[in-house]
């Protein structure tokens, strides 16, 4: 077994019979952690080949720790899981910034778990788009962040509900008045 750091890059020699990956989980907390080991259990059958993933989770307090004295285990894929209404501590950003400048001609790749109910939060859109840019400038691979799936009806339904309710508000608002607005 190997893992896609040691192989050559290549159509049929990446990922040869099977891998093992080290997947390094960086969360706000345990929560968070969970959800980002969901995706992992959906992830590894999806891959062309059998994988194994040695995963580690750590919250941001003591990944920073681990950081500050220099105790990291060298990942194939980074998971960012947050809330996402709190900005990404600065030694984490640190030690992404320093992983993915060092990860250059290596196989990895990083993504982010946000929660369904802030993933349209201003900190959230940030989080994602900072570890977007962070893997296009230094070449890492990004995974799309999974989207809910249809089966999650109850999702959905909410979702609906509430843009049902944005267009009826605003769509009485207009009826309500009784001349046309002007853009002044």
């Amino acid at each position: 077994m190997s893992t896609p750091r040691q192989q050559e890059s290549g159509p049929e020699s990446v990922w040869g019979d099977s891998i093992h990956l080290n997947v390094l989980v960086v969360c706000e907390d345990a929560t968070c952690g969970a959800q980002a080991r969901t995706v992992i259990a959906r992830m590894l059958p999806l891959l062309p080949v059998a994988a194994e993933a040695h995963t580690t989770i750590m919250e941001f307090p003591a990944f920073a720790l681990q950081v500050a004295v220099g105790q990291n285990r060298q990942p194939d894929i980074v998971i960012v899981a947050a809330h996402g209404r709190t900005a990404l501590p600065e030694p984490v950003k640190q030690w992404l910034e320093s992983w993915a400048a060092g990860a250059h001609g290596l196989t990895c790749a990083i993504t982010a778990v946000v929660d369904r109910q802030h993933q349209n939060h201003p900190v959230a859109i940030e989080l994602v788009s900072y570890l977007k840019a962070l893997a296009h400038r230094t070449r890492v691979d990004w995974l799309e962040p999974a989207r809910p799936a249809f089966e999650d009806t109850a999702y959905y339904t909410r979702q609906l509900n509430n843009q049902a309710t944005t267009v009826s508000s605003t769509l009485t608002e207009i009826i309500r008045t009784p001349h046309p607005r002007t853009w002044a």
